[in-house]
């Protein structure tokens, strides 16, 4: 999407007509992609980054690997922690060095990009993280009900570990979907059932359980044990309890 913009909102240099200075954009993040990324990055990195615009990466909070954002922009920062007064100080940085910026510009001075020092509240990022599917499960579900889609997810337990040593997964939340794209595919992202603790209710219609499909195996919440018919591919069958059955888990 940012490709698509820079190109329609930005007037390039050319001979006869002196165009738009490089926009500088800035890229919060407060997690991982879970689809497949890596070759819009490695492209957007070539083609655009610090060629057509200047890319400042921001990872907010822990769950951010910031190795990822390098993949994007060799300038990534971190902001420490996510309260008001850290937000509150690093929109000021950020209105700060687009007037820096727009000054130098009309100053004739087009070398590079020259920023003001960075609040305290943001520091240069470190290297590293851990791969997304290690610390997350995300379930994409629809409701038996209304048809809406929505995504759970679980939150990984560092200090505890079920039967043979596998993670724990929590459930955290539940978020309503107003579409999905599925061109990312099954990337193979899947967890026994056994690892997944605790359930959100379907933010539609409030029930307050899950069940995978017998013959399309897609997620669908359901009131309880009996016979439900799968919103995905409308074919109806008995539903009971049962565990350590493999779920797949959701990308795009």
């Amino acid at each position: 999407m940012l490709e698509k913009q820079i190109k329609s909102e930005i007037t390039p240099h050319t001979a006869e007509h002196k165009g738009d200075w490089k926009p500088i954009v800035l890229l919060l993040t407060d997690g991982d992609p879970t689809d497949r990324w890596q070759q819009a990055a490695d492209r957007f990195r070539n083609e655009i980054s610090g060629k057509k615009a200047n890319i400042i990466a921001v990872a907010c909070g822990a769950d951010v690997n910031v190795d990822n954002l390098r993949r994007i922009t060799s300038t990534v920062l971190n902001l420490c922690d996510g309260s008001e007064t850290s937000f509150r100080e690093f929109f000021k940085w950020v209105s700060a060095s687009v007037q820096t910026t727009s000054v130098k510009f009309s100053g004739g001075r087009t070398e590079g990009v020259e920023l003001p020092s960075l609040p305290t509240e943001v520091t240069a990022a470190a290297g590293g993280g851990q791969p997304m599917a290690d610390r997350w499960v995300f379930l994409l579900s629809k409701c038996g009900r209304t048809n809406g889609m929505y995504l759970v997810r679980f939150r990984k337990e560092v200090e505890q570990s079920g039967a043979g040593g596998k993670p724990i997964y929590h459930a955290t939340a539940a978020h309503p979907l107003d579409g999905f794209d599925t061109d990312g595919g099954n990337v193979g992202l899947t967890v026994s059932s056994d690892q997944l603790h605790g359930m959100i209710a379907c933010p539609y219609c409030g029930n307050p359980k899950m069940a995978v499909c017998g013959y399309c195996a897609a997620k669908m919440c359901i009131t309880d044990s009996g016979r439900h018919t799968c919103p995905w591919c409308n074919k109806t069958a008995d539903y009971g309890f049962t565990g350590g059955f493999q779920v797949s888990g959701g990308a795009g």
